[in-house]
């Protein structure tokens, strides 16, 4: 957690339930993503079906993401945390920054995942 002053090197804006939380609905988004493929290929199916998995795979990355960088986006795009205590302001506007930073790296690596499964996925089947 930041304290008054310049920035550290990184931010949080989620406490360790709310990032465990993200963990698990994150790994069950994957888990999901690879039963879709699963039976895309046991039941022959047509192979542009485990394309379905995508979206998937991205909510899984986020999920996990948030986790690791203790940023969950929603909060950083509205200027919050929820650090187990309920939500409440960031206040420090270098702070509302670092995070606003620290959750675009989330999306981009999410996405960057996200696209390297499905296209997994896709190949596999």
């Amino acid at each position: 957690m930041m304290t008054a002053g310049a920035p550290t090197a990184a931010a949080c804006n989620i406490g360790p339930r709310q990032r465990a939380f993200r963990w698990r609905l994150g790994m069950l988004a994957a888990a999901a993503g690879v039963l879709v493929v699963a039976l895309v290929a046991a039941l022959d199916l047509p192979r542009g079906l485990s394309l379905a998995a995508g979206p998937l795979f991205w909510g899984g990355a986020i999920g996990y993401f948030e986790a690791r960088q203790q940023t969950c986006v929603w909060l950083a795009a509205r200027g919050r945390r929820n650090l187990d205590a309920g939500e409440e302001a960031v206040r420090d506007r270098a702070e509302r920054a670092l995070l606003r930073r620290q959750a675009r790296r989330v999306y981009g690596r999410a996405a960057v995942a996200a696209v390297g499964l499905t296209a997994l996925g896709w190949l596999l089947v």
